[in-house]
C-alpha cells in the first residue's frame, strides 16, 4: 500500500526534510504520472505496480493563497510517500526550493 501526503508551508523558514527528492515529470522516462489538480481531484494515468517509477503533476491553483516574496515563491508543497511500513521520503513538487538541490 502506498500513502501519498501533500504538505504546503507558508513559511520559507520551516525545517527541511532529511531527504528530498526532485524530479521533473519529463526527466522520468516511462513514468506513471499522479496529477493533483486545481479542482482537487487526483488522477493517475494508469495502474500502479510494485516497481513502477510515478512522476507528480501539482496544479499550483490548488494553493490560492500563496505570497511571493522578491519574485519568488514565499510557500513551498512537498509530497511525502511511504510503501508498506518502510521510509517516508519527500520530493517538492511546487513552490519555494526550502531544500538546497530540491
Amino acid at each position: 500500500m502506498v500513502f501519498i501526503l501533500l504538505a504546503g508551508s507558508l513559511s520559507g523558514a520551516c525545517a527541511a526534510p532529511e531527504e528530498v527528492i526532485d524530479r521533473r515529470a519529463s526527466e522520468v522516462e516511462g513514468a506513471l504520472e499522479l496529477s493533483f489538480a486545481a479542482d482537487f481531484s487526483e488522477t493517475l494515468n494508469g495502474s500502479l505496480e510494485a516497481g513502477d517509477r510515478v512522476s507528480i503533476s501539482y496544479d499550483p491553483d490548488r494553493t490560492p493563497c500563496t505570497g511571493f516574496k522578491y519574485g519568488q515563491p514565499a510557500y513551498s508543497v512537498l509530497a511525502h510517500w511511504r510503501i508498506d511500513a518502510g521510509e517516508v521520503h519527500t520530493v517538492q513538487v511546487a513552490g519555494f526550493e526550502s531544500h538546497p538541490g530540491a
